[in-house]
Protein backbone atom coordinates (compact mmCIF):
# COMPACT_ATOMS: atom_id res chain seq x y z
CA UNK A 1 0.00 0.00 0.00
CA UNK A 2 1.29 3.43 -0.98
CA UNK A 3 0.33 5.90 1.15
CA UNK A 4 0.39 9.69 0.61
CA UNK A 5 3.93 11.46 1.02
CA UNK A 6 5.26 8.49 0.48
CA UNK A 7 7.53 8.28 -3.08
CA UNK A 8 6.22 6.34 -5.98
CA UNK A 9 6.82 6.03 -9.99
CA UNK A 10 3.76 6.55 -12.56
CA UNK A 11 4.72 4.56 -16.21
CA UNK A 12 3.49 2.61 -18.45
CA UNK A 13 2.93 -1.41 -17.38
CA UNK A 14 5.58 -2.30 -19.31
CA UNK A 15 7.89 -0.13 -17.54
CA UNK A 16 7.02 -1.03 -14.37
CA UNK A 17 11.08 -2.11 -12.97
CA UNK A 18 9.06 -4.31 -10.60
CA UNK A 19 7.08 -6.29 -13.17
CA UNK A 20 8.58 -6.91 -16.10
CA UNK A 21 10.99 -4.21 -17.04
CA UNK A 22 14.72 -4.51 -16.86
CA UNK A 23 15.93 -1.29 -17.68
CA UNK A 24 15.70 2.33 -16.46
CA UNK A 25 15.48 5.53 -18.62
CA UNK A 26 17.21 9.07 -17.52
CA UNK A 27 16.21 12.39 -19.16
CA UNK A 28 18.01 15.12 -19.38
CA UNK A 29 16.99 18.73 -18.80
CA UNK A 30 17.65 19.74 -22.60
CA UNK A 31 15.28 16.74 -23.21
CA UNK A 32 12.61 18.18 -21.54
CA UNK A 33 12.90 21.81 -22.85
CA UNK A 34 12.67 20.47 -26.31
CA UNK A 35 9.88 18.10 -26.18
CA UNK A 36 6.64 18.87 -27.68
CA UNK A 37 4.77 21.47 -25.77
CA UNK A 38 1.66 19.49 -25.83
CA UNK A 39 3.25 16.46 -24.00
CA UNK A 40 2.34 17.56 -20.03
CA UNK A 41 5.83 17.16 -18.64
CA UNK A 42 7.63 19.25 -21.31
CA UNK A 43 9.04 22.87 -19.89
CA UNK A 44 10.79 25.40 -22.26
CA UNK A 45 11.99 26.75 -18.80
CA UNK A 46 13.67 22.99 -17.43
CA UNK A 47 17.28 23.80 -16.03
CA UNK A 48 17.11 27.56 -16.72
CA UNK A 49 16.08 31.05 -14.62
CA UNK A 50 15.95 35.06 -15.21
CA UNK A 51 17.48 37.50 -13.02
CA UNK A 52 15.37 41.03 -13.80
CA UNK A 53 18.84 43.49 -13.28
CA UNK A 54 17.13 47.20 -12.21
CA UNK A 55 20.32 48.82 -11.01
CA UNK A 56 23.67 47.89 -10.29
CA UNK A 57 26.93 49.88 -10.03
CA UNK A 58 30.95 49.45 -9.08
CA UNK A 59 29.76 51.34 -6.33
CA UNK A 60 27.02 49.00 -4.27
CA UNK A 61 27.02 45.69 -5.96
CA UNK A 62 27.40 43.02 -3.47
CA UNK A 63 29.92 40.28 -3.28
CA UNK A 64 27.63 37.85 -4.84
CA UNK A 65 26.79 40.23 -7.88
CA UNK A 66 30.32 41.20 -8.72
CA UNK A 67 30.93 37.59 -9.08
CA UNK A 68 28.25 37.42 -11.62
CA UNK A 69 29.26 40.54 -13.38
CA UNK A 70 33.20 40.99 -13.21
CA UNK A 71 32.79 44.16 -15.15
CA UNK A 72 31.96 46.03 -12.43
CA UNK A 73 35.07 45.68 -11.37
CA UNK A 74 36.07 48.80 -13.35
CA UNK A 75 35.38 51.76 -11.67
CA UNK A 76 32.21 53.68 -13.21
CA UNK A 77 30.59 50.69 -14.54
CA UNK A 78 26.45 50.81 -14.47
CA UNK A 79 23.87 48.39 -15.63
CA UNK A 80 19.74 48.96 -15.27
CA UNK A 81 17.15 47.76 -17.35
CA UNK A 82 18.32 44.11 -18.44
CA UNK A 83 17.47 40.95 -18.36
CA UNK A 84 20.01 37.78 -17.90
CA UNK A 85 19.07 34.11 -18.85
CA UNK A 86 20.78 31.54 -17.40
CA UNK A 87 20.46 27.98 -18.38
CA UNK A 88 22.29 25.01 -15.82
CA UNK A 89 24.77 22.91 -18.08
CA UNK A 90 22.79 19.49 -19.90
CA UNK A 91 22.97 17.12 -17.05
CA UNK A 92 20.91 13.86 -16.37
CA UNK A 93 17.68 13.67 -13.86
CA UNK A 94 15.09 10.61 -12.65
CA UNK A 95 12.12 12.14 -11.83
CA UNK A 96 8.75 10.63 -9.68
CA UNK A 97 6.06 12.05 -7.43
CA UNK A 98 5.20 12.56 -4.02
CA UNK A 99 1.77 10.19 -3.25
CA UNK A 100 -1.11 12.53 -3.31
CA UNK A 101 -4.90 11.89 -1.51
CA UNK A 102 -5.91 11.33 -4.67
CA UNK A 103 -6.34 7.23 -6.00
CA UNK A 104 -2.89 6.22 -8.02
CA UNK A 105 -4.40 5.25 -10.53
CA UNK A 106 -5.77 8.78 -11.27
CA UNK A 107 -2.65 10.51 -10.30
CA UNK A 108 -0.66 8.49 -12.68
CA UNK A 109 -2.96 9.53 -15.53
CA UNK A 110 -2.98 13.19 -15.00
CA UNK A 111 0.57 12.79 -16.75
CA UNK A 112 -0.15 10.02 -19.78
CA UNK A 113 -2.91 8.57 -20.39
CA UNK A 114 -1.21 5.27 -20.65
CA UNK A 115 0.60 5.61 -16.98
CA UNK A 116 -1.82 3.07 -15.40
CA UNK A 117 0.83 1.78 -13.56
CA UNK A 118 3.04 2.23 -10.50
CA UNK A 119 5.70 1.22 -8.07
CA UNK A 120 6.85 2.57 -4.49
CA UNK A 121 10.22 4.05 -3.70
CA UNK A 122 11.15 2.87 -0.39
CA UNK A 123 14.29 4.31 -0.18
CA UNK A 124 15.19 6.89 -1.90
CA UNK A 125 18.81 6.68 -1.06
CA UNK A 126 19.49 3.38 -1.82
CA UNK A 127 17.80 4.04 -4.95
CA UNK A 128 20.03 7.01 -5.50
CA UNK A 129 22.93 5.33 -4.77
CA UNK A 130 21.74 2.45 -7.36
CA UNK A 131 21.40 5.08 -10.33
CA UNK A 132 24.37 6.57 -9.45
CA UNK A 133 26.37 3.49 -9.89
CA UNK A 134 24.23 2.89 -13.70
CA UNK A 135 25.14 5.83 -14.64
CA UNK A 136 28.76 6.08 -13.66
CA UNK A 137 29.11 2.07 -15.30
CA UNK A 138 27.14 3.23 -18.25
CA UNK A 139 28.38 6.38 -19.47
CA UNK A 140 31.31 6.94 -22.18
CA UNK A 141 32.93 9.84 -23.58
CA UNK A 142 30.04 9.51 -26.49
CA UNK A 143 27.52 10.92 -23.72
CA UNK A 144 29.33 14.23 -23.42
CA UNK A 145 28.00 17.31 -25.42
CA UNK A 146 30.58 18.50 -28.27
CA UNK A 147 32.62 21.18 -26.43
CA UNK A 148 32.40 19.00 -23.30
CA UNK A 149 34.01 15.89 -24.93
CA UNK A 150 36.94 18.28 -26.95
CA UNK A 151 37.91 19.38 -23.02
CA UNK A 152 38.26 16.15 -22.44
CA UNK A 153 39.96 15.18 -25.45
CA UNK A 154 42.76 17.05 -24.31
CA UNK A 155 42.50 15.82 -20.13
CA UNK A 156 46.00 14.28 -19.46
CA UNK A 157 45.27 11.25 -17.48
CA UNK A 158 45.86 12.69 -14.52
CA UNK A 159 43.02 15.16 -15.05
CA UNK A 160 40.73 12.29 -16.12
CA UNK A 161 41.19 11.08 -12.64
CA UNK A 162 39.88 14.36 -11.42
CA UNK A 163 36.86 14.28 -13.14
CA UNK A 164 34.08 13.61 -10.55
CA UNK A 165 30.00 12.38 -10.55
CA UNK A 166 27.29 15.30 -8.23
CA UNK A 167 23.99 13.53 -7.12
CA UNK A 168 21.51 15.60 -5.81
CA UNK A 169 18.20 14.67 -4.69
CA UNK A 170 14.89 16.57 -3.25
CA UNK A 171 11.17 17.35 -3.79
CA UNK A 172 10.52 20.48 -6.59
CA UNK A 173 9.63 23.50 -5.21
CA UNK A 174 6.67 26.21 -7.39
CA UNK A 175 6.96 29.51 -7.70
CA UNK A 176 5.26 31.57 -9.72
CA UNK A 177 7.93 33.05 -11.94
CA UNK A 178 11.67 31.62 -12.07
CA UNK A 179 12.56 35.73 -11.63
CA UNK A 180 15.27 37.00 -9.79
CA UNK A 181 15.79 40.71 -9.07
CA UNK A 182 18.99 43.16 -8.55
CA UNK A 183 18.23 46.22 -6.85
CA UNK A 184 20.69 48.68 -5.77
CA UNK A 185 23.04 46.16 -6.55
CA UNK A 186 21.64 43.37 -4.22
CA UNK A 187 20.53 40.10 -5.62
CA UNK A 188 16.85 38.76 -4.34
CA UNK A 189 16.52 35.42 -5.34
CA UNK A 190 12.95 33.97 -6.47
CA UNK A 191 13.99 31.40 -3.27
CA UNK A 192 16.58 30.82 -1.48
CA UNK A 193 16.56 27.22 -0.09
CA UNK A 194 18.50 26.31 -2.52
CA UNK A 195 21.80 26.05 -4.00
CA UNK A 196 22.47 28.47 -6.93
CA UNK A 197 23.77 25.51 -9.35
CA UNK A 198 20.43 23.24 -8.12
CA UNK A 199 18.18 26.34 -8.17
CA UNK A 200 16.76 25.77 -11.45
CA UNK A 201 16.52 22.69 -11.83
CA UNK A 202 14.80 21.97 -8.46
CA UNK A 203 12.19 24.98 -8.58
CA UNK A 204 9.26 25.02 -11.47
CA UNK A 205 6.70 27.03 -12.27
CA UNK A 206 3.22 26.82 -10.41
CA UNK A 207 1.70 25.19 -13.85
CA UNK A 208 3.36 21.94 -13.17
CA UNK A 209 2.45 21.97 -9.49
CA UNK A 210 0.03 19.23 -10.11
CA UNK A 211 3.07 16.97 -10.42
CA UNK A 212 4.16 16.78 -6.81
CA UNK A 213 7.66 16.18 -8.60
CA UNK A 214 10.54 14.47 -6.49
CA UNK A 215 13.77 14.26 -8.51
CA UNK A 216 17.08 12.99 -8.38
CA UNK A 217 19.77 14.84 -10.35
CA UNK A 218 23.03 13.93 -11.90
CA UNK A 219 26.56 15.58 -13.35
CA UNK A 220 29.62 15.35 -14.11
CA UNK A 221 31.97 18.19 -13.09
CA UNK A 222 35.95 19.13 -13.18
CA UNK A 223 37.06 20.80 -10.31
CA UNK A 224 33.42 22.81 -9.97
CA UNK A 225 33.03 23.04 -13.57
CA UNK A 226 29.86 20.88 -15.04
CA UNK A 227 30.51 18.99 -18.40
CA UNK A 228 27.49 19.01 -19.78
CA UNK A 229 26.01 16.47 -21.52
CA UNK A 230 23.98 15.16 -25.07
Amino acid sequence: MIQPGSLVKFCKPEHNILDRCHTIRFGTLEYYREMDPSFAIADAEEGRESTDIHSVSSTNASPEVREMFPILERGGTHIEFSKMITTVPNCYIWCCSIASEDSLEKQGTKFDSAYTSCYPITDRFRLAECLFQLLSNSITINAFSDSAKNLIHGFSVRKLTELSFGCFHQRVYYVDKKLSQIRQGHLTHYIEQIPSFLRPIFVKTEKYAKENEYRFVFWVEHKQQVLAVR
